[in-house]
């Protein structure tokens, strides 16, 4: 499902830059992650701001909802919202 292209363009920016605020998905990639041992890191292609980026995660919740769009709903407008779970943890979520 969805777009996966093998090089995404575009300036790479911090995903805390983009929560709470609109973006549209272009494309994505998913690879182990260089970080977690047992992890995947999700890259996304967005356009932000009137200008495309590149977003990373290692957001599980992320990379199970991206997983779920349909190749021909790309791309798609959302927002990351960031959901707490107690006082220091908490996780993404496509709105």
């Amino acid at each position: 499902m969805g777009v996966k292209s093998k090089n995404l363009t575009g300036d790479k920016i911090e995903i805390v830059e983009v929560i709470d605020k609109p973006i549209t998905v272009l494309d994505y990639r998913v690879k182990e992650s260089k970080y977690s041992r047992d992890g995947m890191c999700l890259s996304l292609q967005i356009n932000y701001d009137g200008a495309t980026r590149v977003i990373f995660s290692g957001s599980g919740v992320l990379l199970e909802d991206i997983e779920k769009v349909e190749k021909g709903d790309f791309p798609f407008e959302t927002t990351i919202i960031k959901i707490p779970i107690d006082d220091r943890k908490f996780f993404l979520k496509f709105t």
